[in-house]
């Protein structure tokens, strides 16, 4: 007979957050991309392609099982889109919202230091 094999623990909360952080990140990288592409030339209809890209790739995140990752992209998009007024996410063009921009990276960049504060408080309380 054999011993069962023991079920995988669902990820406790610092590990999601850290996975939402990384989401946020994911998200900064494909605007930064996006943005240099197009040379900061945006209109309606990029801002909408924009969206549907960020959308697949949430959707390709969430059916890997990378849930968190997934949400974090998707809220990272709302975030840009509403701290840069639309700027950054190209449904307008460059004309402002690089402060929108700097602020949306200090929440990034916040959100990873205490997710991985969470995350190293939480498993040091588990070590035996």
């Amino acid at each position: 007979m054999t011993a069962p094999t023991p079920t995988p623990t669902p990820a406790g909360f610092p590990d999601r957050l850290v996975a939402f952080a990384l989401g946020l990140a994911l998200f900064m990288v494909m605007d930064v991309v996006v943005l240099l592409a197009l040379g900061g030339r945006g209109s309606l209809a990029a801002g909408l392609a924009f969206a549907a890209l960020t959308a697949a790739g949430g959707v390709l995140l969430y059916r890997s099982g990378r849930h968190w990752h997934g949400a974090g992209v998707a809220v990272g998009f709302a975030l840009m889109t509403v701290v840069t007024g639309g700027v950054c996410t190209v449904f307008r063009p460059m004309q402002e919202g690089a402060f929108g921009g700097l602020l949306y990276l200090v929440i990034t960049v916040l959100a990873l230091i205490v997710a991985g504060i969470a995350r190293s408080v939480t498993h040091r309380e588990r070590a035996p």
